[in-house]
């Protein structure tokens, strides 16, 4: 398990290391201060490096797009992995996945 981070570099938001319940509040935090200091961009935020998640990360996902959305951004989710994808699926928020 690694610390995890949230960052933004050219538009590409890069969310690392482990992201569940106990890691997702202060991820949240940062991702509302990125968003915030964003307007009317088209953002894509990868979850490739993300080494474990669990369904808080979903909650902080579906965040993200609403955060994004208040602010006049659009949002790509990429880099998801399978289990991720699945839990999305089952949660019935496949909105947020990319078409």
């Amino acid at each position: 398990m690694s610390q995890p981070s949230i960052d933004i570099h050219d538009g590409l938001i890069l969310l690392k290391g482990t992201v569940t319940i106990a890691t997702v509040p202060a991820l949240c935090a940062d991702l509302q201060k990125i968003l915030a200091a964003t307007s009317g961009a088209e953002l894509t935020l990868s979850c490739a490096d993300m080494d474990m998640a669990d369904s808080a990360a979903i909650a902080l996902l579906v965040e993200a797009h609403q955060q994004a959305s208040a602010v006049g951004n659009t949002l790509a989710i990429v880099g998801l992995k399978d289990q991720l994808v699945s839990l999305i699926k089952i949660y019935g928020v496949e909105w947020i996945l990319p078409s």
